[in-house]
């Protein structure tokens, strides 16, 4: 998943970024269990939050991920895919 958001990335400048969280490392099993303290829920690894909202539970298609961030950053607010 990780791979398929960083490719998508170029596409957006500054205008998104990014926080790879690796739930192996200690500092990383801090964040998830933030997460899952401030969405109420278990989190799907890996998954994608965007905004403090779970977006996607699954690995999105490039295209995907794309016009779901574009539809974000034009204030539409799609649904949580691949669930």
């Amino acid at each position: 998943m990780a791979r398929v958001v960083e490719s998508v990335l170029v596409d957006f400048d500054k205008n998104v970024s990014v926080e790879i969280i690796i739930t192996k490392t200690m500092e990383g099993a801090r964040r998830y269990q933030e997460l899952v303290r401030s969405l109420g829920k278990l989190l799907p690894i890996p998954s994608i939050i965007i905004n403090g909202k779970l977006a996607f539970e699954t690995t999105p298609g490039v295209e995907v991920l794309k016009a779901h961030l574009i539809a974000r950053l034009n204030h539409q607010e799609p649904g949580v895919e691949g669930g």
